[in-house]
């Protein structure tokens, strides 16, 4: 086993001379046949080996037996020791994780700990080749984007890199080590356990692959290794690309411009979507699978020109035309609807920009435009309201017989979803729609060469080029 260990770090150059190496040590075959190795190993290259344990507390007594046994073992040889017991199931409470994910991110932060607070350079842990075929598999089988590759050799954490010298050999080949060096590893029970679904596919699935092919594992390793390097490479030119589809990039939000992104390459589509969610997930990324992918996808190709739809963790993805909002934020999910009375002279302002009014005798200064309403103020009903829209409003249009639905207004000028909630109408003493800022004028109280007094109404948006 040493020789092919060996071998394995040497062409995936994991290790350095005079690096200090932490090692994650649960106290069972795998991680404990990596702690001994590592330790033999450093009586020869200099390297400074430090052992982490973290206690989960999820199994009483034998955890703590676990602790104290990783702790002797380190003792006897000299190894530095660092343990540290965890709340697991307040830490799953509390995020809202399963168990088994709430303890995986309590026993990376003490990892992370350890290794900064020795400046390490390697966190080492004793995923093996088995392991590797069971990841892949259930991954697939999940339909799990980030995994298809399953474990990596390597990756950058902490202050250094997390390294995996055991993925070129099986579980067998460790505990014939463990055999042979004299080692009495602590068993978990819970890795026997069916309602766990890795235990599921190392009992069912496994022996069946070993049985086919007993080198599986090296196969799967490779294919691991180059599925990889072909998603790093596609990921930084998605990344390229998808800068060049976005107008907006905030932690808690990210607005994708529908038609440049239709024109990226399919493969870059997909990767993009999963790194915009990545990035905005951040450290509390979830389980997404294709699926999730594929239904924001379909969003974005969707003959609909709005819609939404509502991932984990509170995730909105709204389609308003030739936007696609992703968001946490909800704030502007349930808008309250506003009606408030416009004095004459007088303004508003309201959430989409600042409404104004004056009365006037004299017209050469006025200048008529989709931002300016001008009608004969002796032929409007007072009180002026301000309002956002309600069911069945309709507006008579200059230019048109009968009248139209203000929502059939907003469908046409291609107004987003959350802008029509907010958007605000002008109405009359009789309720009757006078203006829609922007987007239509009523033919009510049209000026003639009888008006001698006019209104004025005038718009302007808070934010320039919100339409």
């Amino acid at each position: 086993m040493k020789q092919d260990v060996n071998q394995f770090i040497k062409e995936h150059r994991l290790l350095k001379l005079n690096s200090t190496i932490v090692v994650g040590v649960s106290g069972g075959p795998d991680s404990l046949a990596l702690l001994h190795y590592l330790w033999d190993k450093s009586q020869k290259e200099n390297y400074l080996i430090v052992a982490a344990h973290v206690d989960h507390q999820l199994r009483k007594g034998t955890s703590a037996e676990d602790y104290q046994f990783v702790k002797q073992f380190c003792e006897e040889r000299g190894i530095l020791f660092e343990g540290k017991r965890v709340d697991v199931k307040e830490v799953q409470s509390e995020l809202g994780l399963s168990i088994q994910m709430a303890a995986r991110k309590c026993r990376y932060d003490v990892f992370k700990q350890v290794m900064i607070q020795y400046r390490a350079h390697y966190l080492a842990l004793a995923h093996h080749g088995d392991d590797q075929i069971e990841t892949i598999l259930m991954n697939q089988v999940r339909g799990t984007i980030d995994g298809l590759s399953g474990i990596p050799v390597s990756r950058p954490f902490a202050t250094g890199m997390i390294i995996r010298p055991f993925l070129g050999i099986t579980k067998a080949e460790i505990e014939q080590y463990c055999k042979e060096e004299q080692l009495q590893p602590r068993i978990d029970e819970s890795n026997f356990s069916g309602k766990y679904v890795r235990n599921r596919f190392r009992e069912a699935v496994l022996p069946f692959i070993k049985k086919e092919n007993p080198k599986a594992h090296m196969h799967f390793q490779r294919m691991s290794e180059a599925l990889d390097a072909d998603r790093i490479y596609l990921e930084e030119l998605t990344r390229t690309h998808i800068e060049n589809v976005l107008e907006k990039k905030t932690k808690e939000e990210v607005i994708i411009s529908v038609e440049p992104f239709k024109g990226l390459p399919l493969p870059l589509q997909r990767r993009g979507i999963h790194l915009i969610l990545k990035y905005l997930y951040g450290e509390n990324y979830p389980f997404l699978s294709f699926i999730h992918i594929e239904h924001v996808y379909e969003l974005i190709y969707s003959h609909h020109p709005s819609g939404q739809l509502d991932l984990p963790q509170g995730l909105i993805i709204e389609r308003s035309y030739d936007r696609c909002r992703c968001t946490f934020n909800k704030d502007e999910k349930d808008i309250e609807s506003f009606s408030t009375e416009l004095q004459v002279p007088g303004c508003i302002s309201t959430k989409l920009g600042i409404i104004s009014a004056k009365l006037t005798s004299n017209l050469s200064h006025e200048e008529r435009n989709p931002y300016t309403f001008i009608c004969d103020a002796d032929q409007i009903c007072f009180p002026l309201i301000i309002r956002t829209k309600t069911d069945g409003d309709r507006i008579q249009l200059i230019g048109m017989e009968g009248s139209k639905k203000v929502s059939r207004i907003f469908i046409d000028h291609k107004i987003e979803q959350k802008k029509r909630k907010i958007w605000p109408l002008v109405t009359d003493g009789n309720n009757e729609v006078i203006w829609i800022p922007v987007l239509g004028h009523s033919k009510k109280g049209a000026v003639t060469e009888m008006s001698q007094k006019y209104l004025v109404l005038s718009f302007v948006f808070h934010h320039e080029g919100s339409v």
